[in-house]
């Protein structure tokens, strides 16, 4: 019949659910981490688990939904007195 499901085909995924709650509490703790950490941080509490920064960036924009920005410095003399009018 045409209304049969078919078989989920392809690579199962590396990270699950729990993997999402971990990186979840972990960005709410540390909001100003970069994409590198928080892989280092998945393969430190998970043993068996090894994740590329490109697959934990994937993860963090598709599954968690979450927008990443790129840090913008100020030099620290912007925010002198002088300068502060």
């Amino acid at each position: 019949s045409i209304f049969v499901k078919k078989k989920k085909s392809g690579r199962r995924r590396i990270l699950g659910e729990k993997h999402k709650q971990f990186l979840l509490n972990y960005i709410d703790e540390n909001p100003s981490t970069v994409v590198t950490e928080v892989a280092e941080s998945l393969t430190q509490n998970f043993a068996d688990l090894n994740v590329s920064r490109s697959t934990t960036y994937n993860f963090m924009t598709t599954e968690c939904n979450l927008s990443i920005k790129q840090a913008q410095f100020q030099p620290v003399e912007r925010n002198s007195q002088e300068r502060i009018q």
